[in-house]
């Protein structure tokens, strides 16, 4: 076996070619290494990026809740005007309110 690898034309004047080897084996690894550090940063922006629309979309709901609660206080008031007016479509009103109160605190 041991004489089969003196024979191999690659391995021949091995002297030389080991060291250009080593260089090219650095140089692909610098290679690599620059694309991974791009790779990196170019996903961190977009971490940044997403976790700035998460913020956004946090914000946009806490405004929804807002919106939903003002509205909820609206309705309660509409309520307690109807309450006072003691007309003769009570009955229906109420139903038609209870309904709306519904779809909006769903």
């Amino acid at each position: 076996g041991a004489d089969e690898l003196g024979s191999d034309p690659s391995t021949a004047g091995a002297g030389g070619g080991l060291e250009e080897q080593s260089e090219y084996g650095q140089t692909a690894l610098w290679q690599l290494a620059g694309k991974l550090t791009s790779d990196v940063d170019q996903n961190a922006s977009s971490i940044e990026s997403l976790m700035a629309t998460i913020k956004e979309l946090k914000g946009e709901q806490g405004r929804m809740q807002l919106k939903q609660e003002s509205m909820q206080r609206e309705l309660h008031d509409v309520r307690l005007q109807l309450s006072q007016l003691d007309g003769r479509s009570g009955g229906s009103l109420w139903c038609c309110i209870g309904t709306a109160s519904k779809s909006v605190s769903m």
